[in-house]
């Protein structure tokens, strides 16, 4: 896994790096981190971080976060329309029922905030981009709005990954594996933590949004 991306970065440049990085939002066990780091490692050639900055700026953030919004599409569009599907058979069993899930897609989106969760889930290097493409699906966010704000989130998660790929240099590779490793415990202890706080809190969240 490390030696071909290594290869397809350093072979084909940005275009490389920008087809991984789509890959890897569409392909789960793809590791995102590897990626992100293998990028600032075989393409930014500064010598300082102001030079640094600028150049992950233009080779890594730019096609990087255009490639995570166009990957992030999948999961999005998959879970929008299949996601009431899946809930419909599951939900019951969890307590959780499609009304319920309508009156909190109605009051976060009269909060917004669902832009400000995505920002921030999408800019985090060690939350799993697949989790914020399918809450997005799910709650139905506008397709403008996820486009826009995940663009915005995802170049600041690049950014912090290409430079860190840069710093690392050489000891990139056995770094990004920690984050994804890291990122794979947030997996499931988000998914476990959301279920439990919704079970444990579900008469109130019913009086709150009614």
């Amino acid at each position: 896994m490390v030696e071909f991306i290594e290869s397809f970065i350093s072979n084909w440049g940005v275009w490389g790096f920008f087809t991984g990085i789509i890959l890897e939002e569409i392909i789960v066990p793809l590791p995102s981190s590897l990626v992100m780091m293998a990028g600032g490692f075989f393409l930014v050639k500064a010598g300082s971080l102001d030079a640094a900055f600028w150049e992950v700026l233009a080779k890594l953030v730019l096609p990087g976060a255009l490639g995570v919004t166009l990957g992030s599409l999948f999961f999005y569009f998959l879970s929008r329309w299949g996601g009431e599907l899946a809930l419909a058979k599951i939900g019951p069993k969890l307590g959780i029922s499609l009304f319920e899930v309508e009156k909190i897609r109605r009051y976060f989106r009269k909060h917004y905030w669902d832009d400000l969760v995505l920002f921030g889930l999408r800019s985090l290097p060690i939350f799993p981009g697949v989790i914020v493409s399918v809450i997005a699906g799910l709650m139905k966010m506008p397709l403008v709005d996820f486009l826009v704000v995940g663009f915005l989130g995802s170049g600041v998660r690049i950014m912090i990954m290409g430079l860190i790929g840069w710093q690392a240099k050489g000891a990139y590779a056995s770094l990004a594996l920690k984050f994804e490793n890291l990122s794979n415990l947030v997996f499931v202890g988000f998914i476990f933590l959301v279920v439990l706080i919704y079970l444990f809190t579900k008469k109130q969240l019913n009086r709150l949004i009614k």
